[in-house]
């Protein structure tokens, strides 16, 4: 399907950035990198937005996914006294996908 490639794309519009912007300003956010892996979508993105999580650092990793019948969301921050390298959010992330996608189905 193409599903996945288009979803990719959607994040480097400026509705799409938007869209994962804390402010809805697609100003203030760059997608760094985005990718598939098989049909999961990954972003690396920095959003310059005022933070809503006090000591997190604009940088964040965000997981799409089909389970069943719904799309999750994964994302992950890390903070600025405790930073994550790029390597180490992206592995920290495919683990909770792969945890969430192992979960039986309710």
């Amino acid at each position: 399907s193409d599903a996945p490639d288009a979803f990719v794309g959607l994040f480097e519009t400026e509705a799409g950035k938007a869209a994962l912007s804390r402010s809805n300003d697609a100003t203030l956010v760059d997608v760094e990198e985005s990718f598939l892996q098989g049909d999961i979508v990954y972003l690396r993105v920095t959003d310059q937005s005022p933070n809503r999580l006090p000591g997190a650092e604009p940088a964040f990793w965000r997981a799409y996914f089909d389970v069943g019948d719904s799309l999750v969301t994964i994302s992950l921050h890390s903070f600025v006294d405790a930073p994550l390298s790029r390597d180490a959010g992206l592995s920290a992330l495919q683990n909770f996908v792969t945890e969430t996608r192992n979960q039986p189905s309710a």
